[in-house]
């Protein structure tokens, strides 16, 4: 069974699904195409076991690594969607506005990060993702 993609989705508790492993109501969801466009939706705990089950370890840590990365980027874009000026300047010492061409407000900095940073950073996480296709 080859997969052409894993994505990662994390959802508020009214939108939760269910998995296709166990049955139980996920909020943290990977989906997994297969080469046949078939799609799995499975929760945290089992995906991890077919992770487990079914690649190396070198590969496990490396996909591992990359979806604890992709599920930080969906925390950060959560984050930045609802930052305010404010909020940002109360709890950072790395204040990036007007340090870069281009980014001379917070609005920004915002959208540099939720249309460049964040979409750039999942692109090479997939990238990992993608070289381990097999499972």
């Amino acid at each position: 069974m080859k997969i052409k993609k894993i994505c990662f989705y994390s959802v508020n508790i009214k939108e939760t699904t269910t998995c296709d492993c166990c049955g139980k109501g996920i909020k943290n969801i990977y989906f997994i195409t297969m080469q046949d466009n078939t799609t799995l939706t499975l929760g945290s705990t089992c995906f991890s076991k077919q992770i487990k089950n079914n690649l190396n370890n070198m590969a496990r840590k490396k996909v591992n690594h990359a979806l604890e990365t992709l599920q930080s980027l969906n925390n950060l874009r959560c984050k930045w969607e609802t930052l305010t000026e404010e909020e940002y300047l109360k709890t950072t010492c790395d204040n990036r506005i007007g340090k870069y061409e281009g980014i001379d407000t917070f609005e920004d900095l915002r959208k540099w990060y939720l249309n460049e940073f964040i979409p750039y950073r999942e692109s090479l996480e997939q990238e990992t993702i993608s070289k381990y296709t097999k499972l």
